[in-house]
Formats: C-alpha cells, sequence, structure tokens
C-alpha cells in the first residue's frame, strides 16, 4: 500500500454517523469504491439502496458505490437525489438488506461522506462501524465472479415517502388553520419534498433555495447567522413560521412569524410535546448535549428521559432497547418516531410543528413561549482524536468532586445548568457547549472551559494551536 493510500485511511472519519471526509483530500473515487466493497461484503445477499444529497461530488461516489455493490453480488436500487430519511424509508419499504446514503449532511460542499445503513433504514451501530474500518483497512472484501455481478436500476419511491409523512399529521386541521409556511431549503435534497408535502398537508408555500444545481446560495448548515434572508422574507410575507434544512433534510431550524431564528431544542420540544400530549407516559430519548427543555416537557406528561451519547445511532439504539416512543438530537431538530423510522427526520419534523401550531390555534412565538427558556453557548477547539482523549482525561481529574456524566466526553452539571466537553464525531474538533437559565451564564460557562481545554493542550501537551471559535445561541 503505497504513502498516499495510507494518508487516505487516516484521513476519514469512521463514525455512526457515516465514513467521512474531505473529496480530493481524503475522500476519492478509490476510498467510494473500496468503502462499499468492504460494506457488500459485510451484509446478507439482497437489495441495496443508494441514494445522495445535492453536492458536486455526490453522484461520483454514487456511481462508485453502485459499482462496488454490484461487484459483491448485491442489486442496487438508485433514488438518487433525495433526502436521507426519504432513503432509510426505501431500504425499510422495500425490505432491503441495507442502504448507503451519500451525504455529508452539514458540513461545506467540500466534504462528503457514505452512512451505511442496515434493515429497516438503521444506521450502522458502533460496533457495525468498528467491523467496517478493520475490512477497509485491512483491504478485506469479498468480489464475486461476473456471473454472479449484481445489476442496478433506477427508483422512485420520492411520492410514496411524501404520502407516508402526510399520514402522520392531522391535515383536516392544518388545512383548517390556513397556516403560510416559508421553507428555504438551501438547494439540497429537501427541495424535492418538503414543499409539496406542506402543500398537500394543507399550508400555503413560499419556497425558497430550491434549485437543485450543486449551487447553495447559503451555507449547507442553517445557523441563525445564515438565515437572515429566510427572517427577512417570514417577515415581508407576513408568513406564519419559516422552515430551514441542511443538504439531506435531516435537519431542521424554525423561524417564528416575528423573524427570530428558533433554537432546534425548541424545535423537537414542541414534537416531543405534542406527541406526549396524545401518549402520556413513555419515554423520550435524546443525546447529552440536548436541552434541560427535554426533562421539563417529559416532566409535565409523566414521561422519562434518557440520554445517550451524541449521534443518531446511539439515540435509536437506546430507543430500541427502551421502546421509547419518540427521540431525537436537540442539535438538529429532527425528530425520530418509530412509527414512521428509525431515523432522523428534518421534513416529518417541519409537518409536525404545523400540526402543533393549528391544534394550539396561537403563532409560532406564543407556542414557542410556553416552553423553559434556557439558553445555550458553543465552542470548539481543532484537536486530534489523541490531544481529545488527553484533555478530557486530565478534565476529569480536575473536575472529580463535581457531579460528573462520561456518557460521551465529560459533561459537568450543576443546579440547572450544565458544561459539556466532548469531541466530535465527524471533525478533527473537540466541542464546548453550556446551557444555563441565562445567556451571560452560559457563556461565562463555555469560556471558562474553552480556557481551560486550552489551558491543558498548552501545558500537557505542548500545543498552543489557533484560537477557539465561540458562539453564544440562545
Amino acid at each position: 500500500m503505497n504513502a498516499q493510500n495510507n494518508f487516505a485511511k487516516n484521513s476519514l472519519i469512521f463514525s455512526p454517523s457515516g465514513v467521512r471526509g474531505i473529496v480530493g483530500e481524503g475522500l476519492g473515487p478509490e476510498e467510494a469504491l473500496r468503502l462499499s466493497l468492504c460494506f457488500g461484503s459485510m451484509i446478507p445477499p439482497g437489495t441495496v439502496v443508494l441514494g445522495r444529497d445535492t453536492r458536486p461530488s455526490g453522484e461520483m461516489i454514487q456511481r462508485l458505490a453502485a459499482a462496488g455493490l454490484m461487484s459483491t453480488g448485491h442489486d442496487v436500487s438508485i433514488l438518487g437525489i433525495a433526502p436521507s430519511p426519504a432513503i432509510a424509508f426505501a431500504v425499510k419499504k422495500m425490505g432491503a438488506v441495507g442502504g448507503i446514503i451519500v451525504s455529508a449532511s452539514h458540513n461545506p460542499p467540500s466534504w462528503n461522506a457514505l452512512k451505511f445503513l442496515g434493515p429497516g433504514g438503521i444506521a450502522l451501530n458502533e460496533a457495525q462501524i468498528s467491523e467496517l474500518r478493520n475490512l477497509y483497512v485491512l483491504d478485506s472484501f469479498k468480489e464475486v465472479p461476473w456471473t454472479s455481478l449484481g445489476k442496478a436500476h433506477d427508483l422512485s419511491l420520492l411520492d410514496d415517502y411524501r404520502k407516508a409523512l402526510i399520514s402522520l399529521v392531522d391535515v383536516e386541521a392544518i388545512r383548517k388553520a390556513r397556516l403560510f409556511a416559508v421553507i428555504d431549503a438551501g438547494n439540497g435534497a429537501g427541495s424535492l419534498v418538503t414543499p409539496k408535502a406542506l402543500e398537500d398537508s394543507g399550508c400555503q408555500v413560499f419556497p425558497l433555495n430550491v434549485e437543485i444545481d450543486g449551487r447553495f446560495r447559503r451555507p449547507i448548515e442553517p445557523t441563525r447567522e445564515s438565515l437572515s434572508d429566510l427572517a427577512k422574507k417570514v417577515v415581508s410575507l407576513g408568513a406564519d413560521i419559516g422552515f430551514a434544512h441542511d443538504c439531506d433534510a435531516d435537519r431542521l431550524v424554525c423561524i417564528n412569524e416575528k423573524g427570530e431564528v428558533l433554537g432546534e431544542d425548541l424545535t423537537l420540544a414542541l414534537i416531543v410535546d405534542q406527541i406526549l400530549s396524545k401518549r402520556k407516559g413513555g419515554i423520550v430519548v435524546t443525546n447529552v448535549a440536548s436541552s434541560m427543555v427535554f426533562d421539563d416537557v417529559a416532566e409535565s406528561h409523566g414521561a422519562k428521559v434518557l440520554r445517550t451519547r451524541v449521534g443518531e445511532a446511539y439515540v435509536v439504539e437506546k430507543m430500541i432497547e427502551t421502546g421509547a416512543i419518540v427521540g431525537g438530537e436537540g442539535s438538529c431538530g429532527g425528530v425520530i418516531i418509530p412509527d414512521h423510522l428509525y431515523t432522523r427526520d428534518g421534513i416529518l419534523a417541519a409537518l409536525k410543528i404545523v400540526e402543533a401550531l393549528a391544534l394550539r390555534g396561537r403563532t409560532a412565538s406564543q407556542v414557542f413561549a410556553s416552553f423553559p427558556r434556557y439558553y445555550m453557548a458553543r465552542g470548539k477547539v481543532p484537536c486530534s482524536s489523541g490531544e481529545a482523549r488527553e484533555v478530557i482525561e486530565a478534565l476529569k481529574i480536575g473536575h472529580s468532586d463535581e457531579k460528573l456524566d462520561l456518557t460521551d466526553g465529560i459533561k459537568i452539571i450543576g443546579e440547572k445548568e450544565w458544561v459539556l466537553v466532548r469531541p466530535s464525531g465527524t471533525e478533527p474538533i473537540l466541542r464546548v457547549m453550556a446551557e444555563a437559565e441565562g445567556p451571560r451564564r452560559a457563556e461565562e460557562l463555555c469560556k471558562d472551559l474553552l480556557n481551560e481545554v486550552l489551558e491543558i493542550l498548552s501545558r500537557k501537551l505542548g500545543k498552543l494551536g489557533p484560537l477557539p471559535f465561540f458562539s453564544a445561541n440562545s
């Protein structure tokens, strides 16, 4: 194996969120082909569903993934450009043995990833990803003879997916409410589904950034800073609600009728509240980085919150284990409803939000204001995986006399406040985030831990490095 191939293997990031890399600097044709060969060698015979988001590199990776799967004897159903949850839906509906989603979700356009799904459209868990990585590192895969090669065919299931989504909400109530929604699909795969799904459910819809041509009119990740045009459009049109997706539509950000960008935690909290209002009790699963508002919502309905490591696969694993009725990750606003799919769905989240507004008969600002208010602050520091482990071990020692949650990194828990330091599963960075009842306190907690992380890197590891990134979000 030459040095270039070794570099590519080492620069890929393996996690249940997928195998990610920068296209041309670690993730290229050979990597895409070999990853799909290894995946095809892991799974039983049968059909595999393949789809992608709208990144320019997606078609190249999709074609190579299809070739790898056919080389291991699997037939491939190619959905093409489709939201990630729609690809999972296709795996479940067709009874496929697996699926590959070609998408780096909220990462910049230079990134891409292959996210691997098992039966039912459920993402591979940590042990399965570890098995895939071992096969990849060892170049261990099984190709079939030419007489047993798989075949590829195009698949069209987006209409079925959209109809399945609409069946999960109260269309009559939404139509009576005559809600007006602006949807910024970010020139991503949600452009093909969300506007029509909202229309079919009874909303008046103004679509924004729905052109699919490989160009992104705003940054892929829907943040407060990148959604100023959407916020202005919601206000100028007198809309009731605004929605924004990332590139594969597993995320959702909401904007109220005043043009205020709402935290993803609140978006998911409203959906959880809506579901629990009809099904009292039960279990809600989210991750350790999600807001305390979920505990408040669950308590009001006699439900229990369980927290996992950050990552959809960990949330889903716990949901299946405990029979949870709803789950999701506060950082992205996408909801996981077992009656639909064991995967995050930003389009279903949008439909559930308009359903909640319709049934409650109040404005978005009034509905969201009814929840307890918490504030978050976030930061990140460039850091290798080895350095991240050293930092977290040092923090465990330094904060051993405080209440700690070691589910994912280290979470220091106070009275109605917490701060979390954890390695990212998708980028070579340490993430620091804090939550408190006031914005200044959240910023203070986050900045203090950022400084502590930098001090550890400098003192223990002899690394000064670039300054951390910090942002505050209400």
